[in-house]
């Protein structure tokens, strides 16, 4: 009955090993595609950095930027900055914006007129070249003198992500977001720009009477308000995404920043889930190796305890033979 009895306890053992050796090979399978996983997260996200790294070094250093520009940014103390530092527009307005603003989206910006005029003196001296200068404090154009009644009244301000068709247009004002500082600068200089699908479009809204507009479209082409049309071949095949985009350049850098954030995530997530798995093989290999060594015990034992059995049963086998000698002997006397 003990022998019964310690068989069904090797079964029981038997069976706690190989569900264990089973759930090893799954663990052996997952820590395999977590890793992998993990693997193909970490190069997205050093090619992420990578690019991060250099789009952020050609924003530092102002790529894009005029040689004088560059020498009034980097060399004057009055400077604060410039336009393109303090304005954010969508990816699909970029080129329009860009072009609309032209030469004025390197604006060199400083607080007083004396300090513009001594930036551009300096600039004079040292040969560095020519850059344009706004002076913060001077009063621009009050928004009422920008106001006008019509389907071309100014929006709100806000930023547009809307796509458009043909023949429609957006205020170049609403698809840009300023900071409080520049907000009466870029009204002035965008107060009477509007941003068209195509120059049809531009050139139609002029000829209904809209003669005090600049018109710009999503390719880039410019009608001015004095009929003059600007347009041909753009650097970057107006792409908002190349890096010589001033306004497109800090849009992927803030994707980007926004983009690693989220893989950080998925990568510290990717980690935990590696390290839980890889707890519970350790686990798993320590209690496996402890049930295989209490199976090993109990099979010696078993076999020790049947050896000890068969043994008893010759024991008993020649007892009886002799029994059985004795009798005949007995019978014969």
């Amino acid at each position: 009955a003990n022998v019964e009895a310690d068989k069904l306890s090797v079964l029981t053992t038997r069976g706690t090993v190989e569900q264990r050796q089973s759930r090893l090979r799954e663990l052996q399978s997952e820590l395999q595609q977590s890793g992998a996983e993990q693997d193909k997260l970490l190069q997205a996200q050093a090619e992420k950095r990578s690019r991060l790294s250099v789009l952020e070094q050609l924003q530092g250093s102002h790529e894009g930027f005029s040689a004088g520009a560059l020498a009034a940014l980097r060399k004057s103390r009055s400077v604060i900055g410039s336009l393109a530092d303090r304005i954010r527009v969508p990816d699909s307005y970029v080129v329009a914006i860009e072009n609309a603003l032209g030469h004025h989206l390197q604006l060199v910006l400083t607080e007083q007129p004396e300090s513009a005029q001594q930036i551009l003196s300096e600039l004079a001296n040292s040969k560095a070249g020519r850059a344009s200068v706004a002076a913060l404090a001077i009063e621009h154009l009050d928004d009422k003198q920008l106001a006008f009644a019509g389907e071309l009244a100014p929006g709100s301000g806000a930023l547009a992500d809307k796509t458009l068709g043909a023949g429609e247009m957006v205020h170049a004002l609403s698809v840009v977001k300023a900071e409080p500082s520049v907000e009466k600068l870029v009204n002035s200089l965008l107060g009477r720009t509007f941003i068209a699908a195509d120059l049809p479009t531009a050139t139609a809204q002029i000829q209904n009477g809209h003669a005090g507009c600049d018109f710009v479209t999503l390719s880039g082409d410019l009608l001015s308000r004095h009929g003059i049309y600007t347009g041909g071949y753009l650097n970057g095949n107006g792409n908002p995404k190349a890096p010589a985009s001033i306004l497109g350049r800090k849009n992927q850098i803030a994707g980007l920043q926004v983009e690693l954030t989220d893989l950080q995530e998925r990568v510290a997530e990717a980690s935990r889930r590696r390290g839980a798995l890889l707890s519970e093989q350790t686990e798993l290999q320590a209690s496996l190796q402890a049930a295989q060594t209490e199976l090993r015990a109990q099979e010696v034992a078993i076999a020790t305890r049947e050896g000890e059995f068969n043994a008893l049963e010759n024991s008993r086998r020649l007892l009886r033979q002799k029994i059985d000698t004795v009798v005949y002997e007995i019978q014969t006397l």
